[in-house]
């Protein structure tokens, strides 16, 4: 079964370079409700990511990156059950990310496979209001039928998923003591290319080769997570292989090319970075069907967005 690589080790809390622009999000802002304002013992979720053991290091670490998510907001599960227990403990939830196994309109909850429509049973009378939700394993947003019909029956504001399988890594390098600019140089070729794969905001957005080799040379050590998004997944393949691809080499002019996914010559055939996505915006049941057809023939790596009508009291 298709699934997301794993670090062989649990991560540390991953290094930011110093001239990073911080992330606004803490995860901090869940709250439990003054007295009366909802039923007893709930609270207001802010950002909240729901994962599995298997994933929560590696999770942990790459939402923390993206986004600020605090340790303490990870949430684990093991089945829908599972599921469903931990959003009935909210009142309401800003935005929650579920990051487990899923492929096309089905999510893995460990061993047990159910499709949207079957969660969405299991599901029913515990799922509090929610203003974001991030499917963030592999391939659900092909499902973009599925998923309307989810986000439209929980009245989700708005959710957002990939097209493509997740290739989730650890990558890092070791400063011991303050490495030379010709250490640094030696290296230069892979920083240079792992920055492309490197989130570290939702909007797209990547560390830069100067960011991480400048943190180097103060001596600090960099551990990141690399996210590559791929149309077929192949376990053999590791992040490593991504940086030595050929195609980072013009065969023709032999010259570098800093964005091998964009020359490819079937798009099924890409590595493709967060940034590479394009958003593909969804509010209505016929635009989902409408995509489903269109993506068939244009397999490029997007960021369904499913934004069902605002019901009125």
């Amino acid at each position: 079964m298709p699934q997301p690589a794993t670090p062989t080790s649990p991560l540390d809390v991953p290094a930011t370079p110093s001239s990073a622009v911080p992330n606004a999000a803490t995860g901090k802002d869940n709250q439990v409700l003054a007295t009366g304002a909802t039923a007893s013992g709930k609270r207001a979720g802010g950002r909240i990511l729901i994962t599995t053991d298997e994933f929560k290091a590696v999770g942990t670490a790459l939402y923390q990156q993206t986004q600020g998510v605090a340790p303490d907001e990870v949430r684990t599960v093991k089945s829908a059950e599972e599921l469903r227990a931990v959003l009935a403990e909210y009142s309401s939830i800003a935005h929650v990310s579920l990051f487990i196994h899923m492929v096309d309109d089905e999510l893995l909850f460990n061993s047990k496979q159910l499709t949207l429509s079957q969660t969405q049973k299991v599901l029913d009378g515990s799922v509090p209001p929610i203003a974001r939700w991030s499917f963030d394993g592999c391939s659900i947003g092909r499902g973009s039928e599925a998923l309307y019909a989810f986000a439209e029956h929980f009245g989700v504001a708005e959710v957002d998923a990939w097209t493509h399988f997740h290739l989730i890594e650890s990558w890092g390098k070791s400063a011991w003591g303050t490495p030379s600019a010709a250490d640094i140089a030696k290296i230069h070729t892979e920083v240079e290319r792992a920055a492309n794969f490197l989130p570290k905001g939702d909007a797209g957005a990547t560390y830069t080769s100067s960011e991480i080799e400048a943190t180097l040379l103060q001596g600090t050590t960099v551990q990141l997570v690399a996210e590559v998004f791929t149309y077929d997944f192949d376990h053999s393949r590791t992040f490593a292989d991504v940086l030595n691809d050929p195609r980072w080499i013009d065969g023709i002019t032999g010259q570098p090319v800093s964005q091998p996914w964009n020359a490819v010559r079937d798009p099924t055939e890409a590595w493709y970075p967060r940034v590479a996505a394009t958003e593909w915006r969804i509010s209505s049941q016929q635009q989902a069907t409408a995509f489903e057809q269109y993506f068939d023939s244009n397999p490029v790596l997007y960021r369904v967005v499913i934004t069902p009508p605002v019901k009125g009291p």
